[in-house]
């Protein structure tokens, strides 16, 4: 049995590199519109899915709607599974619908209400009790790692989606903010 509905992948899109790490690009997500002229990639934001069920979270992601004709308003640039595959979503070009009504330090995009416009979003498989896997982080370190070199990120904006949604959102949780760090800025 399949974890995801292949008739959503995209097989065309093969598995790429982005530095050292194999990135699978074989499953997309509609759900962005076109990053502003005047935005700038500033901030990685991560979250977690709120399953523990990667194939389900694939399927959901690559839907526009919900079985019952409601419209799904989340997308990611990547996820990462719980065996620490990463796959993108959509090109970093894309303004992934990962953060909602979100700010950091003041800072938004050209919208005014959200940073979607000038971040990237990260998603891992997570329910908020398990804790994520040694892989995952391990993926996950990589993958920001390489994004903040090609993007110029600074430290301070590597975050969560609760650090950009202070009450809102707690995710990702439970996370090991010094873990990552310490796995960025030390390779």
């Amino acid at each position: 049995m399949s974890l995801i509905d292949k008739s959503r992948a995209i097989p065309e899109k093969p598995i790429v590199k982005l530095y050292n790490l194999t990135i699978d690009k074989s499953i997309s997500c509609p759900n962005f519109n076109p990053r502003a002229k005047t935005d700038k990639i500033q901030i990685i934001c991560i979250h977690h899915s709120g399953s523990t069920n990667p194939g389900g979270d694939l399927n959901y992601l690559s839907m526009t709607h919900n079985p019952d004709g409601s419209r799904i308003y989340a997308g990611y640039h990547y996820y990462i599974d719980t065996d620490g595959k990463i796959y993108q979503l959509m090109d970093e070009d894309k303004r992934a619908w990962h953060a909602g009504a979100s700010s950091l330090y003041g800072l938004v995009d050209a919208g005014g209400q959200s940073i979607n416009g000038i971040s990237l979003g990260i998603c891992m498989t997570g329910n908020g009790k398990i804790p994520f896997s040694n892989k995952q982080y391990i993926s996950l370190i990589e993958l920001t790692h390489a994004l903040k070199i090609k993007y110029d990120i600074e430290p301070t904006h590597i975050v969560g989606h609760l650090h950009v949604s202070p009450g809102r959102k707690i995710d990702p949780t439970p996370f090991h903010w010094d873990r990552l760090f310490r796995g960025i800025y030390h390779q």
